[in-house]
């Protein structure tokens, strides 16, 4: 952990179109957009272009080893609040789609993290125990959750696009 930044493989995310075809790699924060939350505080949250989602709010990521890398996503972490507890699964332990796989409590509320695809865990952020505010903070890099070896690829292609989620997010908010 710490180090340099983790990246995203975009050839390894099937269906994900990119305006960058010559670049193998992007940095995590690389292709945000914004939607609008909808909240009386008229704020706006970021949804990185380069990630999958879940309809439950997780983002996913391909890393340049193969593993997935799992968040949650901006719009799930404004809606959460302060995040002061992260409880993340066991490394080496099997995970299902839609498993739960965590809880991320909050000032306001408690909330489930669920897997996006079936696999093991082989990695969870460690500094999350010390500093859970960094989910708040930075959703798309430092305040990632768990990472994954994935027993199928192919998993990726039932998860949402950008352009999907930002519709959601809208009809959630809305």
């Amino acid at each position: 952990m710490g180090g340099s930044m983790p990246m995203c493989v975009l050839a390894d995310i099937p269906g994900l179109n990119t305006t960058r075809p010559d670049e193998r790699k992007v940095p995590v924060h690389a292709g945000q957009s914004t939607v609008k939350t909808g909240d009386s505080s008229d704020t706006m949250s970021k949804i990185d272009d380069l990630r999958k989602f879940t309809r439950t709010h997780e983002w996913v990521c391909v890393d340049d080893e193969g593993y997935v890398r799992v968040g949650i996503s901006d719009y799930a972490q404004d809606s959460l609040g302060d995040i002061v507890y992260v409880e993340l699964p066991e490394v080496g332990g099997s995970l299902k789609a839609g498993d739960e796989a965590g809880v991320i409590e909050s000032v306001k509320a408690a909330a489930e993290l669920y897997s996006p695809l079936a696999g093991t865990v082989v990695d969870t952020n460690k500094a999350l125990a010390e500093a859970p505010e960094l989910v708040n903070d930075d959703c798309y890099g430092d305040g990632w959750l768990i990472k994954i070896k994935p027993n199928d690829n192919k998993e990726l292609e039932d998860l949402l696009t950008a352009s999907d989620y930002q519709k959601l997010c809208d009809s959630e908010s809305s």
